[in-house]
């Protein structure tokens, strides 16, 4: 890369820094530390990468103990009509709710070793008149987050997408397991391969599934979060038992749903939108590799058949 070309790309990421720090700069500024009859607060609000934020927020006991609760989050995922200010006990609270009551929170606590997801998060105040304006900024900060939400994948047709999938399904580090991810595909429009490693202290399982994206219901697409685990996971049409399994190298029964992992709150709604808009452009791929004037229905009647003349060992 010559010196030009970096000195401008250079110019870029520091000024997509800037204009996602200043968007919540006027957040940021109204918060404090926030004193209660029990703890103190030190609250801070920070930028990550691509539309993320992180707030920390540190509980000081009298006894000076410490408590550290970090979050991530994206203000596009916060519903701009539940935002409000409100008293509980002796402490001003600013509420923020996930759109959907969905679990897109991320918390980490216990200096790191606990992760777990939530719909809501509260921001501290000094007073009223601080609660009212951190209200307003926060939802001043949500229409302009949404639209870069809105903005951000700019895929084109059925192998920017296969693509995708293939390129950002990654590998997942939690404090009590590690997942090792990975999707392949073949010559076959719409199939891919995903496999799967779940390693704990104490064991390893290697799990294999192949499929076809056209057998998959886009309406079923959900997240699905146990404890740690972000999944984004989705069902076959008419529950047809469609997707190939294999347990350390064995083939068990057929099933009728498939999960994937995400590897942060982006990424998990990335797959899910990727996932939605794949499966409509796999049929119509698979239509076009075998052009026997098939239909939707049609399609999906050859995919059922195929798959019911193989059977599990």
């Amino acid at each position: 890369m010559s010196k030009k070309k970096y000195s401008l790309l250079l110019s870029m990421i520091l000024l997509m820094v800037s204009v996602k720090a200043q968007d919540i700069s006027a957040i940021s500024s109204q918060l404090n530390t926030v004193e209660t009859g029990k703890y103190s607060y030190r609250q801070e609000l920070k930028p990550m990468a691509g539309i993320l934020v992180q707030f920390i927020v540190v509980q000081v006991d009298s006894k000076g103990k410490e408590s550290e609760s970090m979050y991530e989050f994206s203000f596009a995922d916060i519903d701009k009509n539940t935002v409000r200010s409100l008293t509980k006990k002796d402490v001003i609270l600013v509420q923020l709710l996930v759109g959907g009551k969905q679990k897109l929170i991320k918390k980490t606590t216990n200096n790191g070793d606990k992760i777990s997801y939530a719909n809501t998060l509260q921001l501290y105040a000094t007073n009223a008149e601080n609660g009212t304006q951190l209200a307003k900024s926060i939802k001043e900060c949500i229409p302009e987050a949404q639209k870069k939400e809105n903005s951000r994948l700019s895929l084109k047709g059925y192998q920017d997408h296969i693509n995708w999938l293939v390129e950002n399904l990654g590998d997942i580090d939690l404090p009590k397991k590690q997942i090792v991810q990975k999707a392949s595909t073949t010559d076959m429009a719409g199939k891919l391969i995903l496999e799967q490693t779940f390693a704990t202290k104490n064991k390893s399982e290697n799990q294999k599934r192949e499929f076809n994206l056209a057998i998959l219901n886009p309406n079923s697409i959900r997240y699905q979060i146990t404890g740690e685990e972000f999944t984004i996971s989705v069902d076959t049409r008419r529950s047809i038992n469609g997707i190939k399994l294999f347990v350390d190298g064995k083939q068990k029964n057929y099933s009728k749903n498939i999960k994937f992992q995400a590897t942060s709150i982006t990424n998990g709604k990335d797959i899910s939108k990727v996932l939605k808009k794949s499966i409509p452009l796999a049929i119509e791929a698979f239509e076009k590799q075998h052009p026997q004037d098939f239909t939707n229905q049609t399609a999906l009647a050859f995919l059922n058949k195929v798959i019911s003349n193989v059977s599990a060992s």
